[in-house]
């Protein structure tokens, strides 16, 4: 392979997914922009435009790597649910996402040179169901709510208590593997 390959992510779950289409070697470089200061157009490009920037200032600096990167984010009523700070975000976010369809947007980016080779928003449309309050507060004292977008990791939960309406399950978990197998086949990584 005549270049390395970067994830630009600190994500435990996408370095494991990644390693499911990936045979070769990567390293894990992530981005410490400050999300708080990216513009996007609409709340459905958030992910991708915060996605471009990370991957960008990862290229940027390892020019002779190929970079990957991703982020997600969870829209109802086309309203972002982010990371709850605390407790009460998170039970807020999981009893307003209960029975409800959410977005889930996926951003990813490969970069060569400092520039975008390959880009795609990955969108799927899921509802969790039988969140009651005792599930909910059970779920927060896992921990598990508070290094994730709308607050819950799809992959916590048991096929009965989510439908995919749309989409795919590891784009819900922050990681379209299936589109960026496509990717790297088109630019001979795989």
């Amino acid at each position: 392979m005549p270049n390395k390959l970067i994830l630009a992510s600190k994500s435990p779950r996408r370095k494991e997914l990644l390693m499911r289409i990936y045979p070769h070697h990567f390293d894990i470089i992530p981005s410490n922009i400050d999300e708080s200061e990216i513009k996007y157009p609409s709340n459905e490009l958030s992910a991708y435009c915060i996605s471009y920037k990370k991957g960008e200032d990862i290229s940027s600096k390892y020019k002779d790597a190929y970079v990957l990167c991703a982020d997600t984010v969870v829209l109802i009523n086309g309203e972002i649910l982010g990371k709850p700070k605390n407790e009460s975000e998170a039970r807020k976010m999981l009893e307003e996402e209960n029975e409800n369809i959410q977005e889930v947007y996926t951003g990813f980016h490969i970069f060569l040179n400092g520039k975008a080779i390959a880009s795609r928003n990955c969108l799927s449309k899921v509802i969790l169901h039988n969140l009651t309050i005792e599930k909910i507060d059970e779920y927060i004292k896992t921990g598990s709510p508070f290094d994730k977008a709308g607050a819950y990791g799809i992959q916590d939960f048991q096929n009965k208590d989510y439908t995919i309406l749309e989409g795919s399950f590891e784009n819900i978990m922050g990681f379209p593997i299936y589109e960026i197998e496509e990717e790297f086949k088109k630019l001979n990584l795989l």
